[in-house]
C-alpha cells in the first residue's frame, strides 16, 4: 500500500527508442499478492531542444493495475524550444484498470508535435474499471498525424470476463499557432458498448485544419442502458484560415475523411454531439 513514484527528466534532449520505457504503476494483483493500492506517480519530461519516441514497444506509461484503488499518474512532456516526435508504433499512455481516474497528458513543444507510423497517445478507462479518462493537450507551433497515428481517450466495453468500464472518457485539445494536418490520422474519444458515461469533447484551434486519406475527428457513443443515455461529446473547429476534408482514403474509398459526432446503433439510447467549425 502506498503510492507510486514520481519519475522527472530535465535534459537537453531525450530519445527513446529499440522497446526502452517509461513507466509508473501501481501493480495489479496476482497468484501470491492481492493488488497493490495507492495511486500513480506522474511522469515529467523537460528538454530545451526534442523529445523523440521510435519503436513498436518503445512508450511512456502511468497505468494502474486490475483491482487498484488509485489513480493513475499523469503524463507532462515539454521541449521549450524544439519538437516532440513519435514514430514506428510509439507510445504515450495513461489508464486505469482499477477504482480511479486516468491522469492526463500534455504536450508543449516550441515547434512541431509529430505522430507517425501508428503511433499514439491514450488515456483510457480499460473494461472493468470505474473512474473518469484523463484528457489529451497539445500545445505548439504545428500537429501532424500520420500513417495510422491517432489521439484516443476512450472508456472501453466490456471484455472476456470483465464488465464495461464506468465514467466519462477524456477531451482531446490541440491549440496550435500553424496548422493541424491528419493524413490518415485520427482524433477519436470514445465510450464502448454498454459503458455508462459520456465522450470527451474535441476541441481544434489553429491556422488551418486539414483532414487527408480517411482522417477522421469523432466523438461517439456506443453505450448506456434503457435508464440512462450515453452522450457523445462536441466538436469545436476554430481557425483563422481555412478547413480543408478533401474526401476518403486513396487506397480504401469507404473511409471516409470528416468530422463526426455519432450514437452507434448499439447505444441503448444517447445524443450525438454537435459539431461547431468557426473560419475566419
Amino acid at each position: 500500500t502506498g503510492d507510486a513514484g514520481s519519475i522527472e527528466v530535465r535534459a537537453g534532449s531525450l530519445l527513446v527508442s529499440a522497446g526502452a520505457v517509461l513507466l509508473s504503476g501501481v501493480r495489479k494483483a496476482d497468484a501470491q499478492n492481492p493488488a497493490a493500492q495507492g495511486n500513480g506517480g506522474n511522469i515529467a519530461v523537460e528538454v530545451r531542444d526534442r523529445v523523440s519516441l521510435t519503436g513498436n514497444d518503445t512508450a511512456i506509461l502511468a497505468n494502474t493495475g486490475s483491482g487498484v484503488v488509485g489513480r493513475s499518474g499523469k503524463i507532462r512532456i515539454t521541449a521549450t524550444n524544439g519538437s516532440i516526435s513519435l514514430a514506428d508504433g510509439a507510445k504515450l499512455r495513461t489508464g486505469t484498470s482499477g477504482q480511479g481516474n486516468a491522469g492526463q497528458v500534455t504536450l508543449r513543444a516550441g515547434d512541431a508535435v509529430s505522430l507517425t507510423g501508428g503511433s499514439r497517445i491514450e488515456a483510457e478507462v480499460d473494461s472493468g474499471a470505474v473512474g473518469n479518462g484523463g484528457d489529451v493537450s497539445i500545445f505548439a507551433r504545428s500537429l501532424s498525424l500520420t500513417n495510422g497515428a491517432s489521439l484516443v481517450t476512450r472508456v472501453s466495453k466490456a471484455e472476456a470476463e470483465k464488465l464495461a468500464g464506468r465514467g466519462d472518457a477524456g477531451n482531446v485539445t490541440a491549440n496550435v499557432r500553424e496548422g493541424v494536418t491528419l493524413d490518415r490520422g485520427f482524433i477519436l474519444t470514445t465510450v464502448g458498448d454498454e459503458v455508462l458515461g459520456m465522450s470527451g469533447e474535441i476541441a481544434i484551434s489553429a491556422r488551418s485544419l486539414s483532414l487527408n486519406n480517411g482522417s477522421r475527428l469523432e466523438t461517439a457513443t456506443s453505450g448506456g442502458n434503457p435508464t440512462q443515455r450515453s452522450i457523445a461529446g462536441n466538436a469545436s473547429i476554430n481557425v483563422r484560415d481555412r478547413v480543408t476534408i478533401p474526401g476518403s482514403d486513396r487506397a480504401n474509398p469507404s473511409d471516409r475523411s470528416g468530422i463526426f459526432a455519432t450514437v452507434s446503433d448499439r447505444a441503448q439510447g444517447g445524443f450525438g454531439g454537435n459539431i461547431n467549425i468557426t473560419a475566419r
